[in-house]
């Protein structure tokens, strides 16, 4: 049975909140944050991303202390990083927040003037934490394509996304064009709480609920959004075994494409992680260094 909740912020472009997944899982013991990421931009200055994040239960309600959070910007093949963005998910808190809301980055001012630079490329992006830069985000890729057209990419393109560490589940990212393949206009809640399509399996969202502006996708519009699967009875998959997945929204159906559940993304990038000298400056942009 579907439940629809008329008035809580689940996913909702509107909120400027953070999205907070309370969990009490036993291993749920760090900061946790599902970045999805819009993919190729023509720019760097155009990047931006929705995420979600989890809270361990026992954080809930209590003080901030200085959390010293970055996204981390690097080439997808040599690692090198490239730029530096402050990342301030709870700015505006005093507590850490309980509950589900949704928030969205898009560079601006300072920010933009770091990532413009970019030049044409595959990149990665981390959320990382403190001056050993430990990350506390799934590693999400995305591509500078001056020369790319909408018209020319999927409506829809879903991303798997390494699970949370107390998780055996995959994040789902979903990015959305109205290109020449857009048989017929959607609601972005459609796309959102889409139907999953796991191994085979069909899976509708169990609870619906949204508030704010719901724009209905058209001829060139771009979103980038992350499925909230805690609204989907998705089992525990066996990272020993091949995946796959695929999404459905009216009379769209994406490609279908495999799920890694070992993280490679992550795996890569832990790595090749090294921690600066104290002397490094959190706000400064680098280049050419990892």
């Amino acid at each position: 049975m579907k439940t629809c909740i008329p008035g809580v912020m689940l996913w909702g472009l509107a909120s400027a909140a953070l999205i907070a997944d309370v969990t009490d899982s036993p291993n749920s013991d760090r900061l946790w944050f599902t970045l999805g990421v819009q993919s190729p931009i023509a720019s760097g200055s155009d990047y931006t991303h929705r995420f979600h994040s989890a809270i361990p239960k026992e954080l809930a309600g209590t003080p901030i202390p200085p959390l010293e959070l970055r996204l981390e910007f690097r080439q997808l093949t040599d690692h090198l990083t490239v730029a530096f963005v402050p990342f301030e998910p709870l700015d505006g808190y005093e507590t850490f927040p309980a509950g589900i809301s949704t928030s969205e980055m898009k560079t601006r001012g300072e920010h933009k003037k770091r990532l413009a630079g970019l030049p044409p490329g595959e990149y990665q992006v981390a959320v990382v934490q403190g001056q050993n830069r430990i990350r506390i985000s799934n590693v999400a890729t995305f591509t500078i394509d001056p020369k790319f057209h909408v018209d020319e990419l999927p409506v829809l393109s879903p991303v798997p996304i390494e699970p949370p560490p107390h998780r055996a589940i995959p994040g789902v990212a979903l990015r959305i064009a109205g290109s020449k393949e857009l048989l017929e206009p959607f609601l972005l809640s459609e796309a959102v709480y889409c139907r999953l399509v796991l191994d085979d399996v069909e899976l509708d969202p169990q609870m619906i609920a949204w508030t704010g502006p719901d724009p209905e996708i058209h001829a060139g519009d771009r979103f980038v959004v992350v499925i909230p699967t805690e609204s989907y009875l998705i089992p525990e998959l066996d990272p020993a075994s091949p995946h796959s997945l695929q999404v459905r929204v009216k009379s769209h159906t994406s490609a279908i494409v495999p799920i890694d559940l070992s993280g490679p993304l992550g795996t890569a990038w832990d790595r090749e992680t090294r921690p600066f000298p104290k002397v490094q400056r959190d706000e400064e942009a680098v280049q050419g260094r990892n």
